[in-house]
């Protein structure tokens, strides 16, 4: 029996430089603004480096052809077992496909065996679809991206917020700095380092002027003056001699201008990113997805730290491909140091040009939704709206300067909302541990977009939701995030978790009939050190009185049986009950 057909899942093939991706995704609303994959799978075959196996450019081989008609055949089945309509499946090729010396012969055997016509990117589309793949991961992007490739890098600033993408208007500068052929580079000019320094060093400056990055981007930001002599001649990376790079902190530079963000994507960069999780500070690093992972320009650019790292066996979602490409992205790496503009923070992306195509196709409307918003909306209770007020309500308004609180944006707790009763089907015990892992090899693992600090943030309120009630092995989990986040934000999720298991009390099934909300709240400061938290109910109390009485003291004591680290952050929370 034929499969009935999807007319919103879209199928795309990306035929990259490193290896090529199969992917499915469902562009249903109202999820489509999180991209939600159906299926995925890769080819792990270099198209780049099949065109020098013996050591100089030649025609792709024929039994490299075959192995990707092979796989391509193997893909159409699959969207015929999905019920993918025909025109919505497309081949994206890119730069190893692009220069590849048979590449119109390759391209023409692929549509004679599959019916599939390939797309081939230029260097400048290629440049726009990949910064549209960093704009997808990320609910808002201001800053410089880079996808590094195996065959080149693309290089462009971005400013994407409600679901409007603004960037360069000749979109982004490719340059031939690709993992794969900068290794080569390497490897053919070993005594030629400083030249190549030097000349990548100009083109990316170069670049960077061409893309005339605007006013609210930057200001007096370049690290390094032509007169000062480092952009050229010595080393600054610790690659060549015993001393490791420093890099100039905030601290060093301050009253000098704005810093700017840089947003990478690409396989080379997301094999360095997983060796800075393997080096964080929290060990075992606890979110296993590199989307929205965040680090400080100071540690991205320790090289000799992650290279002594990509030396140990087995890094996580680091191949042998990767590591032999080590070598080439600290040197690039090291390049940027002396030629990006200042730079405060570093955010690895998952989105590439599959991501960039589907999301080029979005309007702007859908997105403009934030993703954890969109992701949870499928589990909201009927109230969750009503809910998220009342859980505003017991943050404390007007306090900028705690900087912490601004973590707590409307869309982390329109997430809390949703997800509040998405747990209860589930047996006592295992309620407060599935909540903690939900955001990373739970509900929501899967959901693209999502930064680590609200993936952490979330785990820790809805398991603190359900009492917090976990065993060794889920208590040494709940540690490692509150560490990721620090224990100003993990208090603050913890206290919000505790909040919303009151909320729950009194809204079991996360609605109800009668037309007065049962439970509102508002909160300040009484001093530095503590909440005042003030609960107006309106029902009966001797219905839920006691019940109720239990949960705030539950959360009045927050403090108590919870292992806080001595010295670390607390506060105080004193609540009163009002019945109206």
């Amino acid at each position: 029996m034929a499969t009935t057909l999807n007319v919103n899942y879209r199928a795309i093939v990306d035929m990259g430089s490193n290896g090529i991706r199969f992917s499915i995704t469902d562009l249903s609303p109202p999820t489509a603004r999180i991209l939600p994959t159906v299926y995925q799978d890769r080819l792990g075959l270099s198209l780049y480096q099949a065109q020098y196996e013996t050591g100089r450019k030649a025609a792709i081989d024929f039994d490299v052809v075959e192995q990707v008609i092979a796989s391509l055949r193997r893909f159409k089945l699959t969207c015929e077992d999905f019920g993918v309509h025909p025109d919505n499946i497309r081949i994206l090729a890119t730069e190893a496909t692009r220069e590849a010396t048979n590449s119109l012969e390759l391209r023409s055997m692929i549509q004679q065996a599959t019916g599939w016509e390939v797309e081939l990117l230029s260097k400048e589309e290629e440049g726009r679809v990949g910064a549209m793949g960093i704009a997808s991961s990320f609910s808002s992007v201001k800053g410089l991206v880079i996808d590094l490739g195996g065959g080149s890098m693309q290089l462009s600033w971005m400013i994407a917020e409600d679901g409007q993408v603004r960037t360069s208007e000749i979109g982004a500068v490719s340059l031939p700095y690709g993992a794969a052929a900068l290794t080569n580079r390497l490897a053919d000019a070993p005594w030629g380092e400083q030249a190549l320094r030097r000349d990548m060093q100009e083109t990316i400056r170069r670049a960077l002027e061409e893309l005339k990055l605007p006013l609210e981007l930057h200001g007096q930001l370049w690290p390094l003056s032509e007169e000062s002599g480092e952009s050229g001649g010595e080393d600054q990376s610790g690659l060549g001699g015993e001393e490791e790079s420093k890099p100039v902190s905030k601290e060093q530079v301050e009253g000098e201008g704005p810093f700017l963000s840089l947003y990478l994507t690409g396989g080379g960069f997301r094999g360095w990113g997983h060796l800075l999780m393997s080096a964080d500070r929290v060990q075992p690093y606890p979110i296993p997805i590199i989307n929205g992972f965040e680090v400080s320009w100071e540690k991205f650019t320790n090289i000799k730290k992650i290279q002594k790292v990509a030396k140990t066996n087995n890094v996580f979602r680091v191949s042998e491909q990767r590591v032999h490409q080590i070598p080439a992205v600290a040197f690039l790496v090291s390049v940027l140091t002396e030629t990006l503009p200042r730079v405060l923070d570093v955010f690895f992306c998952q989105g590439g040009v599959r991501e960039g195509k589907l999301y080029t196709g979005l309007p702007p409307h859908i997105r403009a939704l934030h993703p954890l918003t969109t992701a949870t909306l499928a589990y909201a209770p009927p109230m969750a709206d009503e809910i998220r007020q009342v859980l505003q309500g017991a943050l404390p308004k007007g306090e900028k300067d705690l900087w912490y609180l601004q973590n707590f944006h409307p869309d982390l707790l329109s997430a809390v909302a949703n997800l509040m009763y998405y747990h209860q089907p589930l047996i006592k015990e295992a309620r407060a541990a599935a909540a903690l892992r939900s955001t990373t090899s739970g509900v929501l693992a899967g959901v693209h977009s999502l930064s680590h600090t609200d993936r952490a943030l979330l785990g820790l309120a809805l398991c603190e939701r359900w009492r917090g009630e976990l065993g060794p092995a889920d208590m040494a989990f709940q540690g490692l995030l509150q560490s990721l986040v620090g224990y100003e934000l993990a208090w603050w999720a913890k206290y919000l978790g505790r909040v919303s298991g009151m909320i729950g009390e009194l809204y079991p099934a996360g609605s109800h009939n009668s037309g007065a909300p049962r439970i509102l709240l508002s909160s300040c400061f009484k001093d530095r050190k503590t909440v005042y938290l003030m609960i107006d109910v309106s029902i009966d109390p001797n219905v839920c009185g006691k019940a109720l009485i239990k949960n705030v003291k539950r959360v009045e004591k927050i403090n108590k049986k919870t292992i806080w680290p001595e010295g670390s952050f607390h506060l105080n929370v004193e609540a009163d009950i009002r019945h109206t």
